[in-house]
């Protein structure tokens, strides 16, 4: 009642046409040996229901064997002929009676030449040492469900044109060891939500040339112990909204060329120390600026400093200081006050008013 019926050595049960017992289970006929392909490992069993052809031994109708199969009308060839002649095929059906079927098949029309691979279920290739694939034209790989490639040692991937990789949704790449990407050309990276760059370690970027970095809104920079950075050549900022940076000790910005910082909105930054060092111009716009120091601040430069505003310029301290090596100039309306560097006092005006000149007399005397 089996599809497949065989002993330990791989024969078979037949009925013969000209047998009228009628008798058509395992007592049909002895065991028959069946003829394989001179393989060392050959071993395809006939079905129920096929028509088999059956030699004897020496002519010994008692030493039966099976050496082929014929097709019929009820079990025609795979593809029907003789349109499909061109093609030699091995077709194993699922058994018992399923659909499907292992198949290896042969195209040999010219033009069309193929050779097709087919597994009905899974398909397990093992290859003890090398494996080598070389295609002349175009591979496509089609993967349904999941896909893992493990390699033991070195992965070597080289593309001669173009690559392009599309992800539907999240990658992840985890390295190990080191990890470098380079480009010859320039390189975009085009981000629709966030980004998140973690380093456990040290992080440096170096741009040969210009650097350019525009943020839509805001930027947060944090450096637990330290932040600091470098340029060899221009740098640009420009920010639409705020831009935080926060360093738990010291906040360095070193520019070899100009620097130009663009603030939509607010700047905030805190750390231990900060230092700024721009050999060339330094410019930065911004909406509203406030610099708070918990202890004291100092501003210096090496050339000229002009401080321009727009409205009212306010200086409030419990002492106040102005200090000029030649001289100090007050100026204001249509007149000024100047000290030159031996003490002297000169005031233009169109008019003077004194108040409490009376003090102001005995002062001078005092002096005088």
């Amino acid at each position: 009642g089996e599809e497949i019926h065989t002993d330990d050595y791989g024969r078979v049960k037949v009925r013969f046409p000209w047998d009228r017992s009628g008798v058509t289970d395992d007592g049909s006929s002895t065991w028959l040996r069946v003829n394989q392909k001179a393989l060392g490992g050959s071993m395809i069993h006939p079905r129920v229901d096929f028509e088999m052809i059956v030699g004897f031994e020496l002519g010994d109708v008692d030493r039966p064997s099976v050496t082929g199969h014929l097709y019929e009308a009820e079990h025609p060839p795979p593809y029907a002929l003789p349109g499909g002649n061109t093609r030699s095929s091995m077709q194993t059906a699922t058994t018992e009676g399923g659909p499907g079927s292992n198949e290896l098949r042969f195209e040999d029309a010219a033009g069309s030449e193929e050779i097709f691979l087919n597994a009905s279920k899974d398909l397990t290739v093992s290859v003890d040492n090398d494996t080598q694939w070389e295609v002349g034209a175009n591979q496509t790989r089609d993967v349904g469900s999941n896909e893992t490639l493990s390699v033991k040692a070195d992965q070597s991937t080289s593309v001669t044109g173009n690559r392009s990789l599309s992800v539907g949704a999240n990658q992840t790449v985890d390295v190990g060891g080191e990890y470098g990407d380079g480009t010859g050309a320039d390189l975009g990276v085009s981000i629709g939500g966030n980004r998140m760059v973690q380093v456990g370690g040290d992080h440096s970027e170096d741009a040969g040339a210009s650097l350019s970095r525009t943020v839509g809104s805001l930027q947060c920079l944090t450096g637990i112990a330290g932040y600091a950075r470098t340029v060899v050549g221009d740098a640009s900022i420009d920010v639409g909204a705020a831009w935080a940076e926060l360093a738990g000790g010291a906040r360095g910005l070193s520019i070899t060329g100009s620097y130009s910082e663009s603030i939509g909105a607010l700047k905030f930054i805190k750390a231990k120390n900060v230092a700024v060092s721009c050999d060339a111009a330094y410019t930065m716009n911004a909406a509203v600026e406030t610099v708070k120091a918990g202890g004291g601040r100092t501003d210096d430069a090496k050339g000229a400093v002009a401080l321009t505003a727009g409205g009212a310029l306010k200086v409030k301290a419990k002492n106040i200081v102005f200090e000029g090596k030649s001289k100090l100039v007050f100026r204001g309306g249509g007149g000024s006050i100047e000290i030159n560097s031996a003490g002297m006092v000169k005031v233009k005006a169109p008019k003077v008013t004194l108040k409490n000149a009376k003090a102001l007399n005995q002062i001078m005397h005092k002096s005088g």
